[in-house]
């Protein structure tokens, strides 16, 4: 019979050891950060590191290229608990959503939990969901479409950087889109009248956006950006794309908000004489609180030394809601910085690699060791997890 204690104790011994290699991966990811779907070499190196502690790779599921799951089986049964790892990064600000750190805290407790497992003779499946493109497009929704989140799994376990330390709570409904105006290119001083300008098009529709958003409900969010918007500029744009984000309070607004979101798209293109098209995303499900989980969860925090702060209602969404409606799911902020540094910025990206980003770091990995490890080693709890999960989803 295992000692409870003595084996937390183990247990962070064996993450000790890691360090390094964690202090590595995660400076690697922040020096060389890739954009959603473009992270190919920050899923190589991650999927290279666990599979030199033992893991088996298995590299572009879901017809994603740089997603990857990585499983490290320990006996021919046992429980089944998962790591959520995020490597995207985003544009001019790098890491500045923290994913190196997502990354590598998710790493190495899994490998640790791996050794664990090995050492101890426990049976059980460690899992790292490699996860491309949460910042835009949701790359765990055609994962979860794909079958790869199985009933099997006891937990899907993730800790995110932020200002403070706290539970998740429930996140609202969420999607992007794409707006692609097409128009003729002309010369802008010799004819221009022979053109039809696509980022004018694009402009009219932005005008209209900010008209909207005087009429949608409280919480709802549409921040968007031109991705392009023409060459030179004695040359009719012929070509124009916005990318938009939209955030709902409720589902079933977050539909409505999408039709008047192309509706001004369409009366900017038939303004200017151009085309529309649209392209959209997936839509980001709420957060599924599992309270047994988050319970645990938080008693690991306590354990580190660490007070956090009950969960509350959140304004930024996540795909992690998806996973949280598909298998019982446990995610947190952890504190990297206080709240004067911005999320999403190059401050916070730099906040990362700092001593209190590293500490951090350490820390992440081990509440989600130590979290895994009770649900190997305790059938009531992941009874109790199951239980809260079917009936929240019933």
């Amino acid at each position: 019979m295992l000692n409870l204690q003595d084996e937390y104790t183990n247990l962070l011994k064996e993450l000790a050891s890691l360090e390094k290699e964690m202090f590595h991966y995660n400076l690697w990811l922040y020096e060389n950060p890739e954009l959603p779907r473009q992270e190919y070499r920050a899923a190589e190196e991650m999927s290279s590191w666990l599979g030199k502690h033992g893991f088996k790779v298995v590299k572009g599921v879901a017809e994603l290229p740089t997603a990857f799951v990585a499983i490290y089986q320990c006996g021919s049964g046992g429980p089944e608990v998962g790591f959520l790892a995020e490597y995207d990064a985003l544009p001019v600000v790098g890491h500045g959503c923290g994913h190196n750190i997502i990354a590598t805290s998710s790493a190495g407790a899994a490998i640790a939990v791996a050794r664990w497992l090995e050492r101890t003779k426990t049976e059980g499946k460690v899992i790292v969901f490699g996860c491309p493109d949460e910042e835009y497009d949701g790359g765990k929704v055609p994962m979860i479409e794909s079958g790869i989140f199985t009933p099997g799994l006891s937990a899907a376990l993730h800790i995110h950087p932020g200002v403070v330390n706290r539970l998740w709570g429930w996140t609202p409904s969420a999607t992007s889109m794409l707006m692609k105006f097409h128009g003729k290119a002309a010369h802008s001083a010799y004819e221009p009248e022979e053109g039809i300008n696509a980022l004018h098009a694009l402009l009219i529709a932005f005008r209209a956006l900010d008209a909207l958003r005087h009429h949608v409900k409280d919480g709802t969010r549409m921040p968007a950006t031109i991705t392009d918007g023409g060459g030179a500029p004695n040359a009719v744009p012929a070509y124009a794309e916005a990318r938009i984000h939209l955030t709902a309070v409720e589902k079933e607004h977050l539909l409505e908000v999408i039709e008047k979101v192309k509706n001004c798209g369409r009366g900017g293109a038939l303004a200017a004489g151009a085309e529309v098209e649209f392209w959209e995303g997936p839509i980001y499900d709420h957060m599924l609180l599992n309270k047994a989980l988050g319970d645990r969860m938080n008693s690991h925090f306590m354990r580190t030394g660490m007070k956090t702060l009950p969960p509350e209602a959140g304004t930024a969404s996540t795909d992690v809601g998806n996973v949280s409606v598909t298998v019982p799911t446990c995610a947190a902020t952890i504190e990297i910085a206080g709240p004067d540094v911005k999320m999403h910025s190059k401050e916070f990206a730099m906040a990362t690699i700092s001593q209190k980003g590293e500490k951090a770091l350490k820390d992440a990995a081990a509440i989600m060791a130590l979290t895994a490890m009770d649900l190997f080693m305790d059938e009531l709890l992941r009874e109790q997890v199951r239980v809260e999960f079917l009936a929240a989803i019933s």
